[in-house]
């Protein structure tokens, strides 16, 4: 009698609560592809499975995210020994370490800019700080077609000229071009 394996249709929908700080940890470690990966997973399979304390997880589970055989137990050990995953006595049953172990001064240095950086996504203000983000929608469209069309049913088309005294372009504006005038070949 085989167990039936579960479907994603039968996988509940929803969201993963990773905490700030782990998700912001995983963002300015220095990590390879494939050990920011295994992290995920480790993430996925605590945090996004019922809040669990450890994941059962073979090396050949790895492939799940694109980890082959060959390398699989190279970043398992590389992780434990950094202290970024622990492992269960003997067990198969990995979780998350202590991700602070491994700031080194220049991700200490990135995770205080990730901190700015939030802080003025959620202030709702520009890196500089000064200037507001713009709320969708404030700008009402204009009545016609202002940029230059294929059809040339724009009211003036602007041009560029190059103007050798000041070394650059320089806007011109084209002559008007009527709709009514204008007769189809």
């Amino acid at each position: 009698m085989s167990r039936a394996l579960p479907t994603i249709s039968s996988v509940p929908g929803g969201f993963v609560a990773i905490p700030r700080r782990t998700l912001d940890l995983l963002l300015c470690l220095p990590l390879t592809r494939r050990e920011l990966s295994v992290l995920l997973l480790m993430a996925r399979l605590t945090y996004g499975c019922r809040n669990a304390a450890w994941a059962r997880l073979l090396q050949a589970d790895l492939k799940a995210v694109g980890i082959g055989a060959g390398h699989a137990r190279a970043v398992l050990e590389g992780l434990i020994s950094r202290g970024f995953l622990e492992r269960r006595n003997g067990m198969i049953e990995y979780r998350l370490g202590n991700l602070d172990g491994g700031l080194d001064p220049e991700a200490l240095d990135r995770t205080g800019r990730l901190e700015k950086l939030v802080a003025a996504q959620l202030a709702g203000s520009y890196r500089n700080g000064k200037a507001e983000v713009t709320k969708r929608g404030s700008r009402t469209f204009p009545e016609r077609e202002v940029l230059p069309s294929r059809n040339g049913n724009t009211s003036t088309v602007p041009t560029w000229r190059f103007d050798r005294s000041k070394g650059r372009f320089l806007p011109e504006m084209g002559t008007a071009i009527d709709k009514e005038r204008h007769i189809n070949t």
